[in-house]
């Protein structure tokens, strides 16, 4: 929180209007909120790759791009083999 907080006051300092901050403030939330997602993405799959660790063979780590709400999102995930050499990602969408 204390990171998010100094971003803020930096956009304070360098603003030179009230429209001008809120504009930085809102695309460096959005930015923020972005790369938060994506690392959470990254820790779940993580957890979940311990969880099947000798069930499925990982045979790379690949980036994934996904649009949501509030913008895009680039996160990498394994890609695991299982039961009947089936190729599945780990952490999917859809």
């Amino acid at each position: 929180m204390d990171f998010i907080v100094s971003e803020f006051i930096n956009l304070i300092k360098g603003c030179s209007n009230g429209l001008a901050l809120e504009k930085e403030v809102w695309r460096r939330g959005i930015e923020l909120q972005s790369q938060a997602f994506a690392r959470a993405l990254e820790i779940y799959d993580a957890e979940m790759a311990r969880q099947y660790a000798g069930k499925q063979e990982v045979l790379r780590i690949d980036q994934r791009t996904v649009l949501c709400m509030f913008g895009t999102v680039t996160f990498s995930r394994r890609l695991a083999s299982g039961p009947a050499r089936r190729r599945k990602a780990i952490l999917s969408f859809g």
